[in-house]
């Protein structure tokens, strides 16, 4: 009876047999894809880069492998989606020879990137992009897999009340906008952000679930913003140090950027390793390059407000090691006072920290500029938001603009200001504001008591970063796109996705070694974060 549970020794060679022959098949039809595309269009396009070329093999073997590994573990889907959002740029990047990154079209719909890089409108019928693509195939295989082996169940964390609020009231935004006739497309392209946000969130919090399947995002944080920040310094040190008023880079780059400086806190605090300490601070070199040569005041403001409160909930959190917090501070706070005199008055790259402090107050006549924009810009989007105060004007329409701001080459500008909490407020009005600041709150104020709640080091330096990049995102919101960003949105809901199950994978952890955190256990015990399947239990 036992043995017919069981498969025999000869199904278990058969089976082992048709997955080489499988493997064997991917790699022959890979290589021929791979050179079949690179000599097509070698032949076709005579006049092509050989590094065109390569890359186009390189992107095949990507296009072909990443499906393939999703298909077996769904969280590589995560994995490619969190580098994807520190390494590529969205549709408003421009390609950058010496930044190989910046030719990804990830976040660009196939039929722009056919448009761009091929000249062809031959993918005008695919409005969607490798992303999106990567998000929907990592949903379906989840979904999959889970009700094959009967364990499908939605778990929504303890922030999902709050997410799902926001998202609906987005959605009522969108179908507002839809009933007033407005633009759709550029509806669609307003409402991305959001949606990317509530779906990798609800991913993030069913797929991960062990710690050791965390540890990976730490080290891609290291890795993918050290490769950026050497392609960065490289593109500064070629460009002799001469930096337009837009910087070299996307402005998003600097915020991403910024998420080594609080690694590298964390790190000399939080017993992660001395390996991870060590590559944070080499890593680090040459992002501070790149930070300070793309001259982007949001993003150094960004820094700023969210380094402010990490030593205080280090020594709040970590009382083991208090002495050294403030240790850190003391060191800190010397720096600081002899950086900000000597950097005060100076125009140089290396006093972007000080100009972006005094600016508030003795702006120069590129920031004076810069800050009438947009002050005329927040007072235009303010009085598009009183049309409908309420309810919110819906996405797809350009704001109004009693004071009429100088002309430009694009009219997105018009339809997303740089402001983008007041966008929020102008789209979906009082009660759409509302929602998203009760959203915000949660997962600050709950984010914080999970923290607590947590001894393992790599499950509290998650904890942190993601507190420190929400901290980030919504100070760059007010000044820089940073809520309608495609990328930006996406690495938050990983990290916010993180933190909603940090207990509970601690929980897991100290069940399996034997040891039971009475708080903890509690604490699950009263959560009502969880969202169950109704139907669940039944599979």
């Amino acid at each position: 009876m036992v043995d017919n549970l069981y498969p025999s020794l000869e199904e278990l060679r058969t089976g082992q047999k048709l997955r080489k022959n499988a493997l064997l098949a991917l790699l022959i039809v890979t290589i021929v894809l791979v050179i079949g595309t690179m000599t097509a269009i070698a032949y076709f396009v005579p006049d092509t880069e050989p590094s065109t070329v390569v890359i186009a093999g390189l992107a095949v073997i990507v296009c072909i492998m990443v499906p393939t590994l999703v298909c077996y573990f769904p969280r590589i889907g995560i994995y490619f989606l969190f580098c994807a959002s520190l390494l590529f740029p969205g549709v408003s990047g421009t390609p950058i020879p010496t930044m190989p990154t910046s030719y990804v079209p990830f976040w660009w719909n196939f039929s722009t990137a056919g448009q761009v890089y091929a000249g062809t409108n031959l993918f005008k019928a695919l409005p969607v992009s490798p992303g999106e693509f990567l998000m929907m195939l990592t949903f379906l295989v989840w979904i999959v897999k889970s009700v094959v082996m009967r364990e499908f169940s939605i778990k929504g964390g303890v922030f999902f009340g709050a997410i799902a609020a926001y998202t609906l009231m987005v959605l009522f935004g969108f179908i507002n906008g839809v009933a007033h006739s407005n633009n759709m497309t550029m509806g669609l392209y307003e409402v991305r952000g959001q949606a990317y946000f509530f779906a990798i969130y609800v991913m993030t919090t069913n797929i991960f679930t062990s710690k050791e399947q965390l540890k990976p995002l730490l080290w891609l944080i290291l890795g993918c913003t050290f490769l950026q920040g050497v392609f960065a310094a490289i593109t500064y040190f070629a460009m002799n140090g001469t930096v337009t008023e837009e910087g070299f880079m996307s402005h998003d780059e600097s915020t991403y950027l910024s998420l080594l400086i609080f690694t590298c806190v964390l790190s000399l605090v939080i017993p992660i390793s001395k390996k991870y300490t060590i590559c944070s601070f080499i890593a680090l070199i040459p992002a501070v390059i790149a930070i300070l040569g793309n001259q982007r005041r949001a993003g150094i403001a960004a820094v700023i407000i969210a380094f402010i409160p990490i030593l205080p909930l280090l020594y709040l959190i970590t009382k083991q090691h208090r002495k050294k917090i403030m240790q850190i501070g003391i060191v800190i706070g010397i720096g600081a006072s002899i950086y900000m005199p000597l950097a005060w008055n100076s125009e140089a790259t290396w006093a972007l920290g000080a100009r972006a402090i005094r600016s508030q107050t003795e702006p120069n006549a590129r920031d004076n500029a810069s800050n009438v924009y947009r002050d005329t810009e927040a007072f235009d989007v303010k009085f598009t938001r009183d049309q409908s105060p309420i309810w919110g004007v819906g996405y797809g329409s350009p704001f109004l603009q009693p004071l009429p701001l100088p002309a430009v080459s694009t009219e997105f500008v018009y339809y997303m200001p740089h402001n983008s909490l007041l966008w929020v407020w102008m789209r979906i009005g009082h009660i759409g504001f509302f929602l998203f600041y009760l959203m915000v709150a949660t997962i600050l104020v709950k984010g914080l008591q999970h923290i607590k709640l947590v001894r393992d080091s790599n499950l509290l330096m998650m904890g942190i970063l993601t507190i420190v990049t929400m901290l980030m995102v919504i100070t760059t919101g007010k000044y820089d796109l940073a809520l309608i960003n495609c990328r930006m949105m996406s690495l938050l809901a990983v990290l916010v996705g993180v933190l909603a199950i940090l207990p509970t994978l601690q929980k897991k952890w100290d069940e399996d070694s034997g040891y039971i955190d009475q708080d903890l256990k509690l604490e699950l015990e009263e959560s009502d974060g969880q969202l169950n399947s109704s139907f669940g239990g039944a599979l």
